[in-house]
């Protein structure tokens, strides 16, 4: 997911709670896009992180669920 991406994104206008997904290092942009949502006032529901390179935890993290979802052979798991 690029930084383009991320504001395509944020400048939806939605109402409903949403679920986000990123896979492998898009993991590492949620962070800054949790931030663009939070300010936007966009709900979200749950993040979901599918083999992840996993961004460092900061408060830019929204309050909201977060799963990660890895294989037995995943780096995370060491």
């Amino acid at each position: 997911m690029t930084r383009q991406d991320q504001r395509r994104i944020a400048d939806l206008a939605v109402t409903s709670p949403v679920t986000l997904v990123a896979c492998g290092a898009s993991a590492q942009l949620v962070p800054a896009l949790a931030r663009a949502l939070r300010a936007r006032q966009t709900p979200v529901a749950h993040f979901l992180l599918v083999e992840p390179v996993l961004p460092p935890v900061t408060d830019a993290w929204p309050d909201a669920p977060v799963t990660v979802a890895c294989t037995e052979d995943s780096d995370l798991w060491r």
